[in-house]
């Protein structure tokens, strides 16, 4: 089951993200995105990359080499926005 979603979204139609918390593996759903720039900030500013695929659905972000937190999640395209929080276990 999606997780309620804390954040805004203009133009991206955004359903939730799941499982939240998350061990290795987060999905944001997020339809009718194409080649959109995903982005990961930890609650202390510090920036951090996480392997994404972009999928019908949405995006689905590879977090195993992310330490246990909580991190928010900015996915844009052109001038599409949202921002989500995820917790890594």
């Amino acid at each position: 089951q999606p997780s309620n979603v804390t954040g805004i979204a203009r133009d991206i139609t955004v359903a939730g993200n799941y499982p939240n918390p998350a061990t290795n593996q987060v999905t944001v759903l997020a339809a009718g995105l194409n080649n959109p720039s995903v982005s990961l900030t930890s609650l202390t500013g510090a920036k951090f990359t996480a392997p994404a695929t972009v999928t019908a659905n949405g995006v689905e972000l590879n977090l195993s080499q992310l330490k246990a937190g909580v991190y928010m999640v900015q996915i844009a395209e052109g001038n599409k926005l949202f921002t989500t929080k995820i917790v890594k276990n």
